[in-house]
């Protein structure tokens, strides 16, 4: 049976690597962001304008993109490993991070819609 009840959130866990001190370190957290429709989606993911003077045409812009969806946040820690309250100032040093915002994007891609059954699905 299918309900067509669909919150406004989503949460996005967002696992990866990132280098540091020469090293790969592994990062974990997850994102609290607005639920798109696809229509949405697809209108966030069209090429910058050529207008645009710092971005090439067939440029997106994945730190815009979380921007506008990440409304808070989990298990997102400081330097000294203490949990970091969410604001927009520490919301732009993380999308400045580099990788963060398009594995932010990939992950967002792969929990913001419907997904098919496991292949080990009892169901």
């Amino acid at each position: 049976m299918f309900k067509l009840v669909i919150s406004d959130t989503i949460v996005v866990p967002v696992e990866g690597e990132i280098y540091a001190d020469g090293k790969k370190v592994p990062i974990s957290f997850d994102l609290l962001c607005k639920r798109s429709t696809a229509d949405e989606i697809k209108e966030a993911f069209k090429p910058a304008d050529s207008d645009d003077e710092d971005a090439k045409p067939g440029d997106v812009d994945l730190k815009a993109i979380m921007r506008d969806l990440i409304t808070d946040w989990r298990h997102v820690m400081d330097g000294d490993g203490k949990p970091l309250d969410f604001s927009e100032e520490a919301r732009e040093a993380l999308l400045n991070f580099p990788g963060v915002a398009a594995l932010a994007v990939n992950s967002y891609l792969l929990h913001f819609g419907a997904k098919g059954k496991e292949k080990n699905s009892k169901r």
